[in-house]
């Protein structure tokens, strides 16, 4: 009963790896401030949102197991991934740069394959609002109000999103009956507010951070105000953006494909299962490798990023998937590398 809704949910799901993919040829191969890039600006304007909604949609049943199971299979799903190919890629850092300090290994390990890091986090907080007895809104506000002072990782911006999921999950007879209003109205809200943000630089937070900003000593009390308002307008606007985009691809892809009994189609979703797997390998290739062979002049800006990244993307998606499966038989290397449970 539950195939097609899930094929569905593939789908988007590999819809949102590749616009990830995507995103990093822009931001690490093209030699252009990510600032100055408008289709680069456009896709993260939702696409690690969408992501960590949909972590989030799928995360309901798992706040029903006990603590140590989940905090033992959370870990073994993320971290341990992430510490695996944190040292592949220290090693080839190494390989390229030669030896590394302290401190710039620290850096990297804290840095590298941050969503994963997040997305523990994110687990963690899900599991506190959803899984203590109690007034459930209470304790999901609570954990909503602590992922807000958790600077790092971007959790307190990936939490709301996160919770968006788990809603939707909760919501889901309502978005199918409704999908096509939904659809149309999320579409125009968010094609229209993520064109403008795409072209308003303004609108996106970088530079310095809070924690940097506000102890640098440099601020009076009234402009370190005025510097968190509007720091946390943008931010809730980002957060805005990111779920209009969720419910409305989510919306449209119940659509396209729930009552969908296409063989090759169903083939194609496949994909969207080995979206960790994708992740940690172009991680590997797209942001540590190619930067130190190949790197794209501006002037084949447009180019780049409309054909050649997106093209690429998908090549990079389908070699993530062929090692996938080459690996998935050789004893606990699966487990190590992408967090799979150990098949008897």
């Amino acid at each position: 009963m539950k195939n097609k809704r899930i094929i569905a949910l593939d789908l988007l799901k590999l819809l949102a790896i590749f616009f990830v993919v995507w995103g990093h040829f822009m931001q690490h191969i093209l030699q252009i401030p990510v600032e100055e890039n408008r289709v680069f600006l456009w896709i993260t304007s939702f696409h690690m949102p969408l992501f960590m909604a949909l972590a989030g949609l799928f995360a309901g049943n798992s706040f029903t197991r006990p603590w140590k199971h989940y905090l033992i299979n959370r870990s073994r799903q993320l971290l341990l991934p992430w510490l695996s190919w944190s040292i592949i890629i220290l090693l080839l850092i190494i390989l390229f740069e030669g030896k590394q300090s302290i401190r710039g290994i620290g850096e990297l390990f804290f840095n590298s394959l941050w969503f994963l890091k997040s997305l523990f986090v994110c687990g963690l907080l899900g599991l506190l609002g959803f899984k203590m007895k109690g007034n459930r809104i209470l304790w999901v506000i609570l954990s909503f109000l602590i992922s807000q002072v958790i600077l790092i990782w971007n959790v307190y911006t990936m939490y709301p999103c996160f919770l968006f999921g788990v809603i939707c999950a909760n919501k889901m007879r309502d978005i199918k009956a409704k999908a096509k209003s939904i659809s149309i109205v999320t579409g125009i809200l968010f094609f229209i507010f993520s064109l403008w943000a795409a072209n308003s630089s303004e609108f996106w937070v970088r530079g310095l951070g809070i924690k940097q900003m506000l102890l640098s000593g440099e601020l009076s009390l009234t402009q370190s105000t005025h510097f968190l308002l509007t720091l946390v307008i943008k931010r809730y606007g980002q957060i805005l953006l990111g779920c209009l985009g969720t419910l409305f691809l989510l919306s449209l892809f119940i659509i396209l494909f729930d009552r969908s009994s296409n063989h090759n189609i169903s083939r194609i979703a496949l994909l969207g299962q080995y979206t960790l797997g994708v992740y940690v390998i172009q991680t590997l290739i797209v942001e540590t490798v190619l930067p130190y062979v190949w790197l794209v002049s501006d002037k084949y800006c447009m180019l780049f990023n409309v054909v050649i990244a997106p093209i690429l993307s998908i090549a990079i998606i389908g070699i993530c998937f062929y090692i996938n499966i080459l690996v998935s038989s050789w004893g606990y290397l699966p487990v190590i590398l992408f967090g799979d449970k150990k098949k008897n």
